[in-house]
């Protein structure tokens, strides 16, 4: 998840809090805070949804598992161009799916962190799914490029 999706569903919950309820008006001897007083945030929310992004890895296995099992059997022949092609594209979904498999387990991770703790500050959260973004930041599209050779 980027951190303008991020900001995207804070404003958006902060949003649909203002035009479903009014907030209740401050008593008069209150002080100006910084508003984290009136935060609230469940736990079970982030704990599930993170439980909820690592359980992708699981299909991802299988469909892996899958994909090698399709395999099993093919092997390039000399001189037979699509059977090489065929080798190389199983070899890169395999890299693609490990890598999107190992993004759910960071990111669910990171998301039941953020609710045990409930202290990572908008910062942090920002540096945490930066990194994940750029350790399987996704490559260009291969289709329609001929390849040298």
């Amino acid at each position: 998840m980027a951190w303008d999706e991020w900001e995207r569903l804070k404003s958006a919950a902060t949003e649909h809090r203002t035009a479903a309820t009014p907030p209740a008006p401050r008593p008069p001897d209150t002080h100006a805070g910084t508003g984290s007083e009136r935060l609230r945030s469940q736990k079970r929310a982030w704990s599930g949804a993170g439980q909820a992004v690592k359980r992708l890895r699981t299909d991802i296995t299988r469909a892996m598992v899958r994909l090698e099992s399709g395999q099993t059997g093919l092997t390039p022949l000399q001189g037979c161009r699509s059977g090489v092609a065929q080798q190389e594209l199983h070899a890169s979904w395999t890299r693609y799916l490990g890598d999107v498999r190992s993004r759910c387990g960071e990111l669910g991770a990171l998301l039941e962190q953020a609710g045990r703790d409930l202290s990572m500050t908008d910062a942090a959260l920002r540096d945490e799914l930066g990194r994940i973004q750029v350790r399987y930041a996704d490559t260009a599209a291969p289709g329609g490029r001929a390849k040298a050779g």
